[in-house]
């Protein structure tokens, strides 16, 4: 899981709404924070803002602070700004921040001495203004539709003591910031209310203690603002933990393992251990040049080589190109000297040298080699491309061995002949003892015994807008229209920046260039309208041209967030995202059209199992991966009566989880010709890798996977056994996210080899009276019946035995009958129906008992609810328990 603003309260919203979503208003201040004891009265570490260690906590426990000044987001800054100028909404306009910021705003009178603007002034002017797109900065995006208002704080949300118990987060440090933030807003609001609050000597102690919640208030929300002195107490503020994963659920922090991080981090942490050769197959080799340039840097690769370090790319034609690190600063690309520190505005921009170098063909080792093989092969030649790539490599590493400073990583796109590439991978591996250090990253070649890595680029379009727009300043075609370059708002960057997701640096120039040419300027509606004109033409997401919808919030009672039975704790982030749109308390019928919006809510009275699936269905997520899961979950077994909605669950999961399913019949497996039935299965499982993720439904399974008893076994029993194998195998062995659901009706029929690789084995009882009244009541509301006045209570009792499918027959009888009479549906109609069917039940009693015993032996789960019965104490007789 990675922090995101709603972690910690601060999703783009109203004061109302933050109000309305808080559990207490934290008003009073700890004199020993450093005792982390629970108070209980309205403090940062009371005891409504603690719970259970789920991310339900972290989303609802929730407390607010009412400061009594407004403050800016720090990442809104810039628009504030802008709008308070264009708009002409104060008597004199605001200075620009630039590179420098700061916790008040600057009036600027021209020539006439400069004074701090009042933020309640800035505030009500910005209330006057209709909604617009709050795009925040890259660090902290928003991209959503709101208020301007909502740009200053007036209310601060005060996340869950979880949050600030996060092992990568220092709780004293966290909370005591909090903590200071109360105080100096109590001390405020005391002087506000004193009788001598309009001597000149209150009025100045005001300013500067407005200044300074500000500026504990900014600092809380980023502690890296520039021209902001850094609160030196606090690690990090919020902004700083947006993205990066953390451990806090189901307790504990593990170890960065192979599939944590990033592909780039990947492979720069292969490069750090010493491997030599590297194979990296997708992506683009000149976005991982441009990278691993970038890590170069920032001193992340060979740190304490203390050497200057080269990328060096041989393109696919065998040139050898070197980049060069740069450094951009207001749309102009300067050299790096390789010491200077950089600064937060600064883009980090390597490129590729000018000066292009071309391999050695005098290579005597290369020649040598070439010699030889010609003497076997007469006809055996290099291409030209590969004869460039393996002249450099000879070269280069015919220099190791002398006092070359340079180190050089790499990347070859050339597929170089395996013999004559052989020496080169011997002497890196074996006889490169000393010497600069030297890593090879193989594009298109594949050898043995060498680190492999999938390569996926890391998304960063504000980057990338800013290379391109100063690409496009360079070229001599628009020097007329390099004064737009000057007149280019911070704030229209972020917004252009949140357009381009997806798109390659040189789309994004061609886009730039394009939009300049026509328009004189950079028109964001332009550009938005452009790329999706793109994107739909390439069949590509649209969604992120549009803000993002608001979030409501909602109000939660103590109760609610203790009461494990009331509220699912363990939903994806998601999912509680959408379910706090409605109201907890509020309108019947609201709420249950709420509850209506998950499909889990069909599966009447199968809790155990619907909570085991809310949370398998979590590992799927890549927030899982980096958690340190190391493969995905394989299976569900469902055995149980015929008609108890197995088939049904399996639907709804695949439906829930968002992944696509692929039902299987016996028909589509077995074959009368010999071989068959494995080809099929084949067949079958690179279907569902292809399409993955995906789940694989089988239906009564056990008539396809039948054990032998036996022990007589011919060609068809054979062939059954050879397709179970290739299954087991797949299950055990496959890394993509395939997961299996079977049903089946006699588990004893089931291989238990089989049964062994599913993640868990539910059994599905018949429904009690309480499902059964629920069932009912969600059939007759969906054929239109539920405002009839029909008792669910007194059916439910006439139904016993009855499965779901038993329950739907009687239902669709008694109406059936009361159609062909012309008349509404009644209650005698439904109890007749249910006296007359016979329940499938009576015809699998055996059958039942023998599975609920397994229940008992614990050899399978229960996915019935288990009720519990409260007795009077009138009827409860203690001698019989």
């Amino acid at each position: 899981m990675k922090w995101r603003l709603a972690h910690f309260g601060l999703d783009l919203a109203s004061p109302e709404d933050y109000i309305k979503s808080s559990v207490c208003e934290i008003t009073q201040e700890i004199e020993d924070i450093g005792a982390f004891a629970f108070y209980t009265d309205n403090s940062a570490l009371d005891v409504k803002l603690n719970g259970p260690n789920t991310e339900h906590t972290l989303l609802t426990c929730v407390g607010h602070i009412v400061l009594q000044v407004p403050v800016p987001r720090p990442e809104c800054l810039d628009q504030i700004v802008e709008i308070i100028n264009t708009r002409e909404l104060l008597a004199h306009p605001l200075k620009r921040f630039g590179k420098s910021y700061s916790p008040h705003f600057i009036l600027d009178k021209g020539d006439e001495e400069t004074a701090t603007a009042d933020p309640f002034e800035i505030y009500d002017a910005l209330s006057k203004v209709e909604q617009s797109i709050i795009h925040g900065n890259e660090q902290t995006e928003h991209n959503v539709m709101g208020s301007p208002n909502e740009m200053m704080l007036t209310v601060l949300p005060v996340p869950s003591i979880l949050v600030r118990t996060e092992p990568s987060m220092n709780r004293s440090k966290l909370s005591q910031k909090i903590n200071t933030i109360v105080r100096l807003n109590n001390t405020i609001r005391n002087l506000y209310s004193s009788p001598d609050f309009a001597t000149e000597l209150s009025s100045l102690l005001i300013q500067d203690l407005n200044y300074l919640l500000s500026y504990h208030v900014m600092t809380y929300l980023d502690n890296t603002i520039p021209g902001i002195a850094t609160d030196t107490e606090l690690d990090a503020g919020i902004a700083q933990y947006l993205g990066i994963s953390n451990s806090i659920l189901q307790g504990g922090t593990v170890s960065d393992m192979e599939v944590g991080g990033t592909s780039l981090q990947r492979i720069v942490r292969c490069i750090n251990s010493g491997e030599k050769i590297i194979i990296v197959e997708g992506g683009s080799a000149e976005n991982l040049c441009f990278e691993l340039s970038k890590q170069i840097a920032f001193n992340r690769i060979w740190k304490k080589s203390e050497r200057e370090t080269q990328v060096v790319h041989i393109d696919e034609t065998g040139e050898v190109q070197r980049m060069e690190i740069g450094v951009i600063r207001d749309f102009h690309w300067g050299f790096w000297d390789g010491e200077s520190v950089f600064e937060p505005q600064d883009i980090v921009a390597p490129r590729y040298s000018l000066n292009r170098t071309e391999g050695n063909h005098s290579s005597p080792e290369l020649k040598e080699i070439i010699g030889k093989l010609k003497q076997m092969d007469p006809d055996f030649r290099l291409y030209p491309q590969e004869h460039l790539a393996a002249s450099h490599l000879y070269t280069t590493l015919s220099k190791s061995g002398t006092d070359v400073a340079e180190q050089q990583i790499i990347i070859c796109e050339v597929s170089i002949d395996r013999i004559v590439l052989g020496p080169v991978l011997r002497h890196l591996r074996e006889k490169f003892t000393g010497g600069q250090n030297i890593c090879l990253l193989l594009i298109g070649t594949s050898v043995e015994n060498a680190a492999k890595f999938k390569y996926l680029p890391t998304p960063d379009e504000y980057r990338n807008l800013i290379i391109s727009l100063t690409e496009l300043k360079e070229r001599q075609d628009l020097e007329e229209k390099s004064m737009n370059f000057s007149h280019i708002l911070s704030t229209e960057l972020k917004l252009i920046s949140t357009y381009l997701k997806g798109l390659s640096r040189a789309e994004i120039r061609r886009i730039l260039g394009s939009v300049i040419v026509a328009k004189g300027k950079l028109d964001t509606d332009y550009i938005r309208d452009y790329i999706k004109e793109i994107l739909i033409r390439e069949n590509k997401e649209v969604d992120h041209l549009n803000p993002n919808p608001r979030v409501e919030r909602r109000r939660l009672t103590r109760e609610d967030i203790y009461d494990g039975t009331s509220m699912n704790f363990e939903k994806k982030f998601d999912e509680v995202e959408e379910e706090s749109s409605g109201s907890l308390v509020g309108d019947p019928e609201e709420e249950e059209a709420a509850s209506n919006d998950s499909l889990y809510d069909s599966l009447k009275g199968l809790e155990p199992l619907v909570h085991w699936a809310k949370r398998k269905g979590n590992l799927f997520t890549p927030e899982a991966k980096e958690y340190g899961f190391v493969r995905y979950p394989k299976g569900l077994l469902l055995t149980g009566v015929p008609g108890c909605g197995k088939t049904m669950a399996a639907k709804i999961i695949a439906e829930e989880w968002g992944m696509s399913l692929t039902r299987v019949n016996p028909d589509d497996v077995t074959s009368r010709f010999m071989g068959a039935n494995e080809e099929n299965i084949r067949k079958i499982l690179d279907t569902l890798v292809e399409n993955a993720p995906s789940i694989c439904f089988i239906d009564e399974a056990e008539k396809l996977f039948t054990q032998m008893n036996d022990g007589i076994q011919g060609a068809s029993s054979q062939s059954i056994d050879s397709t179970e194998s290739i299954l087991l195998q797949f299950m055990e062995e496959n890394n993509d996210p395939v997961f299996f659901v079977f049903t089946c009706n006699d588990i004893n029929k089931m291989s238990p080899a089989l049964i062994d690789r599913f993640d868990a084995c539910f059994f599905v009882d018949l429904p009690d009276k309480d499902s059964r009244a629920e069932i009912i009541q969600l059939m007759l509301k969906e054929r239109k019946k539920d405002g009839l006045g029909l008792v669910h209570e007194k059916l439910a009792a006439n139904s016993n035995g009855f499965t779901g499918r038993d329950i739907r027959g009687a239902i669709e009888e008694s109406m059936m009958n009361a159609f062909s009479e012309n008349r509404e549906l009644e209650q005698s109609d439904l109890e007749m129906a249910f006296q007359q069917i016979s329940s499938t039940s009576s015809t699998h009693e055996k059958q039942i008992e023998a599975m609920r015993s397994l229940v008992k032996q614990g050899k399978v789960r229960s996915a019935n609810t288990t009720r519990i019965v409260i007795k009077t104490a009138e009827k409860f007789d203690v001698s019989i328990g």
